[in-house]
This record gives C-alpha cells, structure tokens and sequence, in this order.
C-alpha cells in the first residue's frame, strides 16, 4: 500500500435487512483526486463513516494512511468550536500582524508559495493560542497549571503526529499539522466573556 492512502477491499455492510455497501472495493492512489456520485442511500456516506473509522467492516477491509483520520477528527473538532476560538481570533487585527510580516519575509527571500502561506497560518495559530492562554488564565478561567498541561498535552501530540506522519507530510505538511493542532487547542482557552457572547449571537 506505498502508494495507496485508501485501499478497500470487498467491504460490505447491512442494517437490517438493508445492504448500505456491497463488495465494494476502491483504491485512492498518493495524489489522486476522487469524488463519490450516487443518489441517496446509495451508501456514500457509510463509506466516508468506514473510512474515518466510525464504522467498522462487517466483511471485508479499509486500509488507509492515518493522516487522513487523525487530520478529519482535528478539523472537525475545530469546526465545531469555531464559533467560540477560531471565528475570533480570525477577526482580531492584531493576530494577523507578525504572521503577515513572516509571510512577507518568507517570500522576500524567495520561498516557495506554499510554504510561506502554511508558515503564515503557523505562525498565526501560535499568536492566537499565546494571546487565548494568556487571556483566559488573567481572567481566572484557566489557572497556569491548567494552561501548562494543555500546552503540554498539545505540544506532544503535534510531535507525535509529525513524527508518526514523517514519511506522509513534507514541509508544508508538517506545518499545517503544527496550526492545526493549535486551533484545536484554541477551544481550551475560551474565556467566560467568549462563551457568553457564542451563546448570545
């Protein structure tokens, strides 16, 4: 499977009497880019479900790299705190400014598109993540032993990812898992005022 991120091989799946899947095998190749047509209950969704690993094969097998789960439950996660971390953060001014200048002085010199702007949301999330952290423990909704042990906690599982994922994700890769990982922190350092005003829009 070197150069398959998804290998599905005869995988089927019943509710009741229903066959959601049936002998279904497909391979997405490294770089391949794949869509899934079919009118409704034709079983995409159980498929995706299959994939990400909400369900499991009742015959048959899915094999897949573990970027792809551990990127999906990342940004779902933050999606669905948005409203509360990522959404204010986006709209403060003063977060965009030193990832900006990086980002100009990346591509000054001449660096690669691609990296400058994955260098940028870096840079980005750590503004944001050091200005939530430092917010929420002034406020009193996180003590500095609560605040330590979620920057802890989530710098190890970025170096873990990135160490796990070395072979899969280049440069740019593993500094878009590095932002992701940080706006999946961001939730943890909401303040009291910040939910309030999430519950109230």
């Amino acid at each position: 499977m070197n150069d398959l991120v998804i290998d599905i091989k005869n995988l089927s799946r019943r509710f009741g009497d229903k066959h959601a899947l049936q002998d279904v095998t497909l391979r997405v190749p490294r770089g391949g880019v794949f869509g899934l047509i079919g009118s409704n209950g034709a079983g995409k969704t159980t498929l995706i479900k299959h994939v990400l690993g909400s369900h499991y094969a009742q015959s048959g097998s899915v094999s897949y790299v573990l970027a792809i789960v551990s990127y999906s439950l990342m940004m779902s996660f933050v999606f669905s705190n948005s409203a509360i971390s990522v959404v204010p953060s986006l709209l403060r001014i003063d977060h965009w400014i030193w990832p900006t200048l990086f980002m100009a002085f990346l591509l000054a010199i001449r660096t690669p598109l691609d990296f400058s702007l994955s260098a940028g949301l870096c840079v980005f999330a750590l503004v944001a993540l050091i200005y939530s952290t430092i917010r929420s423990v002034i406020d009193r909704d996180a003590s500095v032993g609560t605040a330590s042990l979620i920057w802890l906690v989530g710098i190890a599982f970025a170096v873990g990812l990135m160490a796990l994922l070395r072979n899969e994700l280049g440069p740019v890769g593993m500094l878009l898992t590095g932002s992701l990982v940080g706006l999946a922190m961001l939730p943890f350092f909401s303040t009291t005022a910040g939910l309030c005003r999430a519950r109230t829009t």
